[in-house]
């Protein structure tokens, strides 16, 4: 599974069904971190007493550094595996795979930024569709 995830930078290919349920394995661990995130605010409130500002306030006291330095691991760790799955399944499908990848970002990054971030979204189900159902070596 980390192979899949984290190498085979250059050369590695992914078929439609595997893309899908890797690009849902990372959806349902940045579930799980969102969750376990919210599980500790509330776990501070109740040791506080039911104050949430207190419960931020504790929680800041005692996860400030070492939950930035996680989060800020946790999110690089996936977006590189999403861009990576993202690489591997358009090289399956006959374009070169980082070059296209940062193209699709690019575009949705500058829609976000001129037009509005709805249409951007639009545009990201359109794409991600298109990766999902573009078959294997159409473009070659």
């Amino acid at each position: 599974m980390f192979k899949i995830l984290f190498s085979d930078l250059k050369q590695g290919r992914l078929l439609r069904g595997p893309y899908i349920g890797y690009s849902l394995l990372l959806t349902l661990a940045m579930l799980v971190f969102v969750f376990a995130t919210v599980f500790s605010i509330g776990v501070a409130e109740h040791i506080v007493g039911g104050d949430l500002t207190k419960a931020q306030q504790q929680l800041e006291n005692w996860l400030a550094g070492p939950y930035i330095l996680m989060l800020i691991a946790f999110s690089a760790a996936y977006l590189f595996a999403s861009f990576n799955i993202m690489a591997k399944r358009i090289r399956d499908t006959g374009i070169s795979g980082w070059w296209g990848t940062l193209v699709i970002v690019v575009i949705e990054l500058a829609v976000s930024a001129l037009i509005t971030g709805g249409i951007a979204s639009l545009i990201h189900i359109a794409i991600t569709a298109a990766i999902v159902f573009i078959p294997s070596n159409y473009f070659k």
